[in-house]
């Protein structure tokens, strides 16, 4: 099982979602943690490498067990709130970012395993999905 991190980043009620080169499906930015690495350094690091960001104020979420999405597979994923500084820019294997709001299926828009069936529904639960 492979660990990775992932950042709900929030503004004005939507969640920023990443879509790699390859697929129409969205997730949170993060990625995996390398050797010695700590969760905010990954994240750090991710958010860096694919948005060009600079990111702060780790909150843990919550931490949630799913198939992989683009790998065989499940992924262990600790999710954190993050607050960014600078403007997100697709970077790395990112080609496209947006903001979702709770009637993102109602667009056709898809959504990775973890953020479909854990992050959204929790969001919308305490409010802050709009």
């Amino acid at each position: 099982m492979r660990t990775k991190i992932g950042a709900i980043i929030l503004n004005g009620g939507k969640l920023l979602v990443v879509r790699k080169g390859g697929t129409s499906i969205y997730i949170m930015p993060g990625g995996g943690i390398e050797r010695g690495e700590t969760h905010e350094q990954c994240l750090t690091r991710e958010l860096k490498e694919e948005l060009d960001v600079e990111p702060k104020n780790f909150k843990l979420f919550g931490t949630f067990v799913e198939p992989a999405i683009f790998e065989k597979g499940k992924v262990k994923m600790s999710v954190y709130f993050v607050d960014i500084e600078g403007m997100p820019k697709p970077n790395s294997e990112i080609v496209e970012y947006m903001w979702i709001d709770k009637n993102y299926k109602n667009k056709n828009i898809k959504c990775g395993s973890v953020c479909e069936k854990h992050v959204i529904p929790k969001l919308i639960n305490i409010g802050l999905l709009k």
